[in-house]
């Protein structure tokens, strides 16, 4: 009964979002139209789409709801190389807690302190292998994300790739496995393609 709850929440999820974007022809104002529905339905302060040229991450429009919006250009190892490097792999990542993440430095908690940021999901998008763009939920309080959360996450992305009208995110995202990841999957977590947390022994395939 529970998964049958969860399944019927996501389905409406996913046809409230595919309605909304359908008429919808301009890139930023699809962005800012998924972003905000995925902050609604998440409950979250910000969502924000990103865009990656050379060494630098552009936010374009974002979902803000009291706290500042992020809008900008940022250099991407600004956020911790630990973080980039998994998106560079295809992998989405979960952050509990930014303050005790252990790969971050002072240099990094700071920057997630200016943007109103303690944890976080990340959704890099692929395309040839390459990390082109991605999708960012954000949370001002410490959050432990669930499958759920991830899963409504990687969905709202595979939304806006199925549009095939918003600039790299027509590209297929290949996540796949961190290699050498070790930890209790406490401050940051892996997931699959399908919300799926993966443990020790999937890691070790």
């Amino acid at each position: 009964e529970a998964l049958l709850r969860l399944h019927a929440k996501q389905q409406s999820f996913l046809l409230k979002l595919s309605d909304v974007l359908r008429p919808i022809s301009e890139p930023l104002e699809i962005q800012a139209e998924a972003s905000r529905i995925l902050g609604e339905y998440l409950e979250v302060t910000r969502v924000a789409y990103f865009e990656i040229l050379g060494d630098n991450a552009f936010i374009n429009t974002d979902y803000a709801r009291d706290v500042p919006s992020i809008k900008g250009q940022y250099r991407q190892d600004d956020f911790g190389l630990a973080i980039t490097s998994a998106f560079r792999r295809g992998e989405t990542v979960a952050v509990d807690d930014v303050t005790t993440y252990p790969h971050f430095g002072d240099s990094e908690r700071a920057i997630y302190a200016a943007m109103s940021i303690r944890s976080y999901i990340g959704v890099p998008l692929v395309k040839d292998g390459e990390w082109v763009a991605g999708i960012g939920v954000y949370s001002l309080d410490p959050r432990q994300w669930t499958r759920d959360e991830v899963t409504l996450t990687l969905r709202g992305e595979a939304v806006l790739r199925a549009c095939g009208r918003e600039y790299h995110m027509t590209a297929g995202t290949a996540l796949r496995l961190p290699p050498g990841v070790a930890g209790t999957v406490v401050e940051v977590r892996v997931f699959n393609r399908h919300g799926i947390e993966i443990d020790d022994r999937t890691r070790a395939i």
